[in-house]
């Protein structure tokens, strides 16, 4: 199965109808929050066109839309040309572009197997600069065919799967002139020798020596942009094999669009402000509180209890179970002889940064600055104003003290 319209991918048709349940209740957001509304449906229409428009003019040239495009600059090219031949050469020159092409290779750095073959992607990079197209076919080929075998169990290279396997995923590359469609004359056989040249990634002709006069920048072009669409592809194919998260009922919805209208107002009412030791109200400051007991329990070597004040932006990094032990490895050798906390200073709702002076055993007194973050019962970032969550610290290493 493909998609006739990029319109029709399950994420555009589920997106749609989130907007539509939304502008059913857009009376009650606030008239900017509308506006928004209004300039997000536009955007997600033009998007699905861009993309539709593209196919229509190169989609018969066997070219696929992938992620690592840039949208505005395909759509530039659509804009200024009717004709494909002008098209296809203005799309080329975006691979030419020596940015471009470095940023599409960094994205497939999110896959192992392609991480392990980037030596071979970069020598293709440099080949198809130096004009050496021939050379840089041959690598992205290997490497396609080396990356699509180690995606599942069954070990089978991108020459040896079906339009289908290519095909249904929730992905631009899923138009019905996309990938499913370049697979088909990728695998064509080609056993007849062709001397004239060519300008399609024939992968069968090429390995097998039956197509002779492919070394041209419309190929090798075309071997980047199946590289790229593969990369869409075994991101879709992960995606779709990951178990969904419960969707959010529409009640759900409109409750956090209230929520977020509260949170607004909170926020619009905040004044930041700075405490300093011995001010009214300084060691009453929930913030003081926490930091003085991090440093309390540093001092009395307690290095779990000093794991427990840690953000949960550092614990989802390092693991729940590994902090105790990455704590006291890092603290253990530094003992604490004696702390001051000097200020509180509440730069916005959520972030304290706080000024502390430490005498650490065989070094001098140093003052440094600790940045906290309120965060609720569920780990993430609240409004102080609120007042349901507790401080928790972001720059926790030992090596904030000592430099």
């Amino acid at each position: 199965m493909t998609y006739n319209s990029v319109h029709d991918l399950p994420s555009f048709v589920e997106l749609s109808n989130q907007l539509n349940a939304l502008k059913l209740v857009s009376i009650f957001l606030p008239p900017d929050e509308r506006t928004k509304l209004k300039q997000l449906e536009a955007q997600i229409k033009e998007l699905g066109d861009t993309v539709d428009n593209f196919y229509t003019l190169l989609g018969d040239r066997h070219w696929i839309f992938h992620d690592s495009l840039n949208v505005e600059k395909v759509r530039g090219i659509l804009a200024h040309n009717t004709s494909a031949e002008d098209a296809e050469r203005q799309f080329i020159a975006l691979y030419t572009d020596p940015e471009f092409l470095d940023f599409a290779i960094m994205r497939c750095n999110r896959f192992e197997a392609l991480r392990k073959r980037m030596r071979l992607i970069e020598k293709a990079r440099d080949d198809y600069f130096a004009e050496r197209y021939y050379a840089c076919i041959f690598l992205l080929l290997s490497v396609a065919d080396g990356f699509v075998n180690e995606l599942d169990s069954e070990h089978r290279g991108l020459h040896t799967r079906s339009e289908e396997e290519l095909g249904a995923w929730d992905s631009p590359i899923s138009h019905h002139k996309g990938i499913a469609n370049v697979h088909r004359t990728f695998l064509k056989t080609i056993s007849v020798t062709r001397t004239e040249p060519v300008y399609e990634l024939y992968r069968n002709g090429i390995m097998h020596g039956t197509v002779l006069d492919f070394d041209n920048i419309v190929v090798a072009s075309k071997a980047w942009n199946m590289l790229f669409a593969v990369v869409d592809w075994a991101t879709a194919k992960k995606k779709a094999e990951m178990p969904k998260p419960p969707q959010k009922s529409f009640r759900e919805t409109i409750h956090q669009m209230i929520e977020t209208e509260k949170d607004k107002k909170l926020l619009g009412e905040w004044s930041s402000y700075v405490l300093h030791a011995g001010e009214p109200g300084f060691e009453d400051d929930p913030a003081f509180v926490a930091c003085t007991a991090y440093l309390a329990a540093w001092k009395a070597k307690n290095y779990g209890k000093m794991s427990k004040f840690l953000s949960n932006m550092v614990v989802a990094y390092h693991r729940e179970n590994a902090m105790p032990k990455r704590v006291s490895d890092d603290y253990k050798p530094h003992a604490l002889e004696e702390f001051e906390v000097l200020s509180l200073n509440h730069e916005t709702a959520s972030v304290c940064n706080i000024e502390v002076k430490t005498k650490i055993a065989s070094r001098k007194e140093h003052i440094a600055t600790l940045r906290w973050l309120y965060e609720d019962k569920n780990g993430k970032v609240t409004l102080l104003s609120k007042g349901d969550g507790e401080w928790k610290l972001l720059t926790w290493g030992v090596a904030f003290f000592l430099n």
